[in-house]
Order: structure tokens, then sequence, then C-alpha cells
């Protein structure tokens, strides 16, 4: 199955709490957003990569639109210069981590849904209200939506090692359970 990470969302720590009043004081950005009254995180959209970054005052911050890894050093870069702009010390090098991985593939053969909810027993497959079957994998811990045009969308992965796993799990057992449609 070919399968193509969609959007990765990370997490970066930096370990230290950051004053957002000053920093958006400090800072003129059309890029940045804050109304503490609305949300109680600072939005940062960065163009180049083009990604979203939610900064909270604990000193975290979720970053979503990712890639790759390199996008997201590329952005932790510029949010390092917005920072020192708006006179937030940093020292230490921050924690980053993927939170999640989302991916689209495709299994190259149509699937036959209600087969697949019938034979399957970790499965979910409400119709009227989604028009995919859901599988939860416990080994790797993600979720995949079936599609009956044979796409598959895992989520939930932290590495790409996950997702690969994941791909072989769901076409395995769309095989072994006579879901294909020829």
């Amino acid at each position: 199955m070919n399968i193509n990470i969609e959007n990765m969302v990370y997490k970066i720590t930096f370990n230290r709490k950051i004053d957002l009043s000053k920093f958006t004081e400090n800072v003129k950005s059309s890029r940045i957003e804050y109304n503490p009254k609305s949300f109680s995180g600072v939005i940062y959209r960065v163009d180049d990569p083009r990604i979203s970054m939610l900064i909270f005052d604990s000193g975290k911050v979720m970053c979503a639109g990712v890639k790759c890894r390199d996008d997201v050093d590329r952005a932790l870069c510029k949010l390092l210069d917005k920072f020192e702009e708006g006179k937030i010390v940093i020292k230490n090098y921050p924690e980053i981590e993927v939170q999640n991985i989302v991916a689209c593939g495709d299994l190259g053969f149509r699937v036959n849904l209600d087969v697949l909810a019938m034979e399957c027993e970790d499965v979910e497959y409400e119709p009227e209200q989604f028009p995919a079957v859901i599988m939860r994998l416990s080994d790797p811990d993600v979720s995949v939506s079936i599609f009956s045009t044979g796409k598959v969308n895992i989520t939930g992965a932290r590495d790409e090692k996950s997702v690969k796993v994941a791909a072989r799990i769901t076409e395995k057992v769309i095989r072994e359970n006579g879901a294909v449609i020829l």
C-alpha cells in the first residue's frame, strides 16, 4: 500500500513559563494572534514551512501542519527569533516530540465494508454517520478508517514505523476476512 504522511502534530516543551502578554506586546506581527478572553494561548502562523503553533504560558508549544521533522526545526528557529524579539529569554534547547501522525493510503482495491464489519471484532461501522469502518489497533496504538474505495486514514501514530505496521496489518485483516472486492 502506498502511504503518505499528511500531517504531524509535535509538542515543543521549553521547561519554563512564558509571559505571553510581554511577548505579544513586544512583537508586532500579523502572523501572531493573542486574545486571552477567547483562547489562553498565542497563535503563531509560520509561513515557510506552513505551520501553526499554539504557544501556552506553561512553556508548551503545539505545532500542527508539519510534514517532516525538518519543518519543526525550521519553524522552531523562527519562533526562537520571535521570542528574542519579544524579550523572552530561552536558555536551554527545548524537548521536541511527536504527538500524532495522520497518514493516508490506498489499498489498490475496493473493500466490502459490510463483510469487514461482520467478520472483524474490533471495528466500528455506522454507515449512517460515517462512510468508513473504523478499526482500532493496540500494537501499534492507532485508529484506521477504511473506506469502500480502498482509501485508508491512519491516525494516532507517533512514528513512521507505526504507520507502516498499521498499513500492513490493515491490508492483512481485510484480505483474511474476505472483504476485498475485485
